[in-house]
């Protein structure tokens, strides 16, 4: 018994002294981020890293690259933060790492909502940096009241967008109703921009009633603000009651109504949308696919280009969903052909691709496994009605690996003589750069309902 109780006595004596040493850490001021600061400084090259990190993110953002309110929120902070870590006046300055100064660092989104009634201002983390001159952000520094708090503002547009989206939604809703054929192409691709429109809507909504929340609870109302405020009114008063005009209050309960109001005509045919938005994915994918063979067929006949075969023929196998009629089973297992026969292998599929995308295509071996990649998506350009039209769409680690192959296509930072983007001609450069800008939402259509009740949950 004895024992046992100087033994309680010592881990209570040894979790006392951890504690403490957790707490004088912690009650030291910026610890954890001078601490990786510190660290940051001891890799070479960090600098252009986050320099790529924030022009990134600064043109996600601007292009409004983003669906969820949380993906806006993080693209400001990622800026915010890595500008704070660049601490030096000429990489704040952006003159010898070619940073982008971003427009949002000026009142547009002042501050930031973390998790319920808790937020942060990104612009806190610029100001602390020792080169902060507030020359440089007039926008920032000033009195003016920033637009995210601003509703009032923003309602015009929104119910433009609102009565112009309820219009089509309606329009398509009665046609499905009497709808008796199946939905062509343009069809299709109709009903797939209408519901990414509708997606993006949503979003910018949710965005904004999110903002003006998180706006109004960090610049509650006193009696300067509002003459109606009495002087003891409680902080949560300060921040609701007494900080919302009528005309606020009534702007904000339509726009909610607005978001649930098209949160359910959208769910209403979200059968039709998401049809629509396989097909058009599947249609897009393989059309893409059937460029890239076009590619390849000139690729293939020049030796310099074998990196460039390589990657398409791993896009081919990666991606690629059509049946091999051409390619028998000894071309795999052996290398020859025996289509003197007439045994031929039909239906393969991802199963074989999956095979073929882990073996030959990352090696040194370019030409038996090669070819069979090439032939699954050698229909590419040339498929039938029924082939187009399926109703599939990638997986999600389909799509990472191919948007990450295409990104590398066309990557502008690699060392000239490693970059395949010279030895792509201006028409599949335009082609692919415009297959990632529309594939990154891709993940959000093919989860439709699912993203719109998120978007509608607020």
């Amino acid at each position: 018994m004895q024992t046992g109780g100087v033994d309680s006595t010592s881990d209570l004596q040894i979790a006392v002294n951890e504690l403490q040493k957790v707490s004088m850490f912690l009650a030291t001021q910026k610890i954890i981020r001078d601490k990786l600061k510190e660290a940051l400084t001891e890799i070479e090259g960090f600098e252009d890293i986050l320099a790529e990190i924030i022009n990134n993110s600064v043109s996600m953002y601007e292009n409004r690259i983003y669906v969820l309110p949380e993906e806006k929120h993080t693209l400001v902070m990622v800026v915010a933060f890595s500008l704070y870590l660049l601490d030096s006046s000429k990489q704040v300055d952006g003159k010898q790492i070619g940073v982008t100064i971003p427009k949002m660092a000026k009142k547009e989104c002042e501050v930031v909502n973390l998790f319920g009634d808790m937020s942060v201002e990104p612009f806190s983390y610029v100001k602390q940096t020792l080169s902060f001159d507030p020359s440089k952000w007039p926008e920032c520094t000033g009195g003016r009241v920033s637009s995210q708090g601003v509703l009032l503002t923003h309602m015009p547009r929104f119910q433009v967008e609102y009565t112009s989206l309820t219009a089509d939604l309606a329009w398509h809703t009665n046609i499905a109703v009497t709808r008796t054929s199946e939905r062509s192409v343009a069809e299709n691709r109709e009903l797939y921009e209408l519901a990414l429109r509708g997606l993006q809507y949503l979003s910018g909504w949710s965005v904004q009633v999110l903002d003006t929340f998180t706006w109004k609870l960090s610049h509650c109302a006193d009696e300067f603000t509002n003459p109606d405020c009495p002087k003891d009114a409680e902080n949560y008063e300060r921040a609701t009651r007494y900080n919302y005009s009528s005309e606020e209050r009534f702007a904000l309960i339509k726009l909610v109504s607005m978001i649930k109001s098209v949160e359910t005509q959208l769910l209403r045919l979200e059968t039709n949308y998401s049809e629509a938005i396989r097909r058009s994915v599947y249609r897009d994918l393989h059309a893409l696919l059937g460029h890239l063979h076009g590619l390849l067929v000139k690729a293939q006949k020049k030796k310099d280009k074998i990196k460039l075969q390589r990657l398409i023929h791993a896009i081919q196998a990666t991606c690629a969903d059509q049946s091999m009629d051409s390619v028998e089973a000894d071309l795999i297992m052996t290398g020859s052909s025996s289509s003197g026969s007439g045994t031929q292998s039909k239906a393969w599929g991802r199963a074989m691709s999956s095979k073929i995308s882990t073996s030959s295509l990352t090696s040194g071996s370019n030409s038996t496994l090669a070819k069979a990649a090439a032939s699954i998506a050698s229909n590419g350009g040339n498929c039938t009605p029924n082939q187009i039209m399926r109703r599939v769409g990638p997986s999600s680690s389909q799509l990472y690996l191919l948007r990450t192959m295409l990104e590398l296509m066309v990557d502008q930072s690699s060392p000239s003589k490693h970059s395949l983007r010279k030895e792509i001609d201006s028409t599949t450069l335009s082609l692919i750069e415009n297959f990632l800008k529309h594939s990154f939402y891709w993940p959000y259509l093919l989860n439709f309902s699912l993203v719109g009740c998120t978007l509608a949950s607020l």
